[in-house]
């Protein structure tokens, strides 16, 4: 059996956000949750309206500088980046439907300025 998954990292942190009717899952309130918002969706560039946002965000009265801190944002960041399916494999993937799972290499170029620059072999 075949695993759709690889954990790189483990999360190693509980999120103290799972618990359950907690609607900004996986962030602990809701304006941290528009702080990973703004972060994430805005992308790399940001404009002056963008930091408009950010001033309203971190300007509201419910928000708390203190939380920013001692957020667990690497958890949470991993928790975003899942599937649902993460941890089992769905029924659809079985091989009974003709799926099947098979390992890969494939040839990563790194950066001529990187610290192994070139093309390396990845294999899963």
């Amino acid at each position: 059996m075949c695993s759709p998954h690889i954990d790189l990292e483990p999360l190693g942190v509980e999120l103290s956000t799972s618990r359950p009717g907690n609607p900004f899952y996986p962030y602990p309130n809701e304006s941290l949750m528009h702080l990973g918002n703004w972060y994430w969706i805005k992308g790399a560039q940001k404009s002056k309206e963008n930091f408009k946002e950010l001033l309203d965000i971190v300007g509201d009265p419910a928000f708390s500088p203190s939380a920013v801190s001692e957020t667990a944002w690497g958890a949470i960041d991993q928790q975003l980046g899942r599937n649902q399916f993460d941890g089992y494999i769905p029924e659809w993937l079985g091989e009974d439907d003709g799926w099947k799972c098979s390992s890969v290499t494939i040839s990563v170029l790194f950066h001529s300025q990187s610290r192994s620059p070139g093309a390396k072999k990845q294999h899963n």
